[in-house]
């Protein structure tokens, strides 16, 4: 899993939630846009931001599935989602 496969996710419109799931079994419900950051600078990890204002870090390497109801956006070749 990519930030940039995060990215498209967190980029559609309109948004769908989705679940992250993690190598030690726990998983994470993204609801909403708002809580997930992606650094601009990393490409190893990302932020969730949990109900009670504290937040998880999460290394990608961590993430052994993402499940959505959606699927997954396209990309064209130059890296852009279609419709962009």
């Amino acid at each position: 899993m990519t930030v940039e496969q995060i990215r498209g996710l967190l980029l559609r419109n309109p948004f769908e939630s989705f679940t992250i799931h993690l190598s030690d079994g726990r998983s994470f419900d993204v609801t909403n846009r708002d809580f997930l950051l992606l650094p601009r600078d990393r490409n190893t990890s990302i932020i969730f931001a949990l109900p009670d204002g504290k937040f998880e870090w999460i290394y990608l390497k961590q993430v052994t599935s993402i499940s959505s109801t959606g699927a997954m956006p396209s990309q064209n070749r130059s890296g852009a989602q279609e419709g962009d």
